[in-house]
């Protein structure tokens, strides 16, 4: 095993000290995509190299939309029609009972939240203690209050990633420029509409604005952090620090899913994961003050 270790260590920084064009051909020829005369080659003439580079992604990006992702959906239209119907009649009765109901609607935001820290407990990101501080503060009156407005923003975060579906669809001319941007933007504008609503009725019933909601609400994708944000300016010491938690939360989980580069303890992940100190400048957790207590990568 040792020995083992220390070949690919050898080999990895050979690879991680490779400038990006003998990087990707070193690659293309570990996989058997082309010869070692045609490595030679292309390292004596790196423009050939990106020519054919672009060719092969400009092909299979072509393959994809025009034969791919219509037989994809072909199938999707056709096996299992049956059970299809069944799930779409089951999310249809759980939109309408989340859009009615406010009880249903604080639920959800209290199960996603619940699933996050259960998460990073089971990652032993969190200690137990901790993942209990913050489910005891899910039932704190000022987190309660906001928690509707937190599913709702969840629903239109699950909702609007059919909006991924713009860039094929204006591929295959089925829409134009205008209607692929407003396509794309449709989860910011629900979102911001919302909460301009909710910031209204906030006023004339004399109950706290959201201002810092309000203003982050409209930017795509972060929009989403809008009241975990406004939870951590506006709410107790021990409430801000929920806020905080989802946050990092969201934030971590970006740079897990960026393909190729990111992905669970990469680099990647971590660097996304230190970009809320910019906001929090302290990171310790205030449930307890034990100062040989175990801390989380939120605290």
């Amino acid at each position: 095993m040792e020995a083992d270790t220390d070949a690919l260590e050898f080999n990895q920084k050979i690879w991680k000290s490779a400038g990006r064009t003998e990087a990707g051909i070193l690659h293309a020829r570990k996989t058997g995509r082309i010869t070692e005369g045609q490595a030679e080659f292309y390292r004596r003439h790196p423009a050939r190299w990106y020519g054919r580079e672009a060719a092969r992604i400009s092909w299979k990006a072509y393959s994809k939309l025009t034969r791919d992702l219509p037989l994809a959906v072909y199938n999707r239209l056709t096996m299992n029609f049956t059970n299809d119907l069944a799930n779409a009649g089951k999310l249809a009765l759980k939109a309408a009972r989340f859009l009615a109901s406010t009880e249903y609607r604080t639920e959800a935001g209290r199960d996603y939240i619940c699933g996050r820290i259960g998460r990073w407990e089971t990652d032993g990101n969190l200690t137990p203690e901790e993942a209990d501080f913050y489910r005891q503060k899910l039932e704190s009156e000022k987190i309660s209050a906001y928690l509707p407005d937190f599913g709702v923003h969840l629903g239109i975060f699950f909702a609007s990633k059919a909006s991924y579906l713009a860039p094929a669809l204006y591929a295959l001319h089925m829409i134009d420029e205008a209607a692929g941007i407003t396509i794309m933007s449709g989860g910011s504008i629900a979102r911001g509409l919302y909460t301009t609503a909710r910031f209204i009725q906030s006023s004339t019933k004399g109950m706290e604005r959201p201002w810092i909601a309000l203003g982050v609400s409209w930017i795509h994708v972060l929009g989403s952090l809008a009241y975990p944000l406004q939870l951590s300016r506006t709410g107790t010491e021990s409430d801000r620090k929920l806020g905080e938690f989802l946050v990092y939360d969201t934030f971590t989980s970006i740079g897990r899913k960026i393909p190729i580069y990111g992905g669970e303890n990469t680099t990647t992940e971590h660097f996304f994961n230190h970009i809320p100190d910019i906001l929090f400048k302290n990171r310790t957790l205030t449930y307890s003050q034990q100062p040989e207590q175990k801390t989380s990568r939120t605290s």
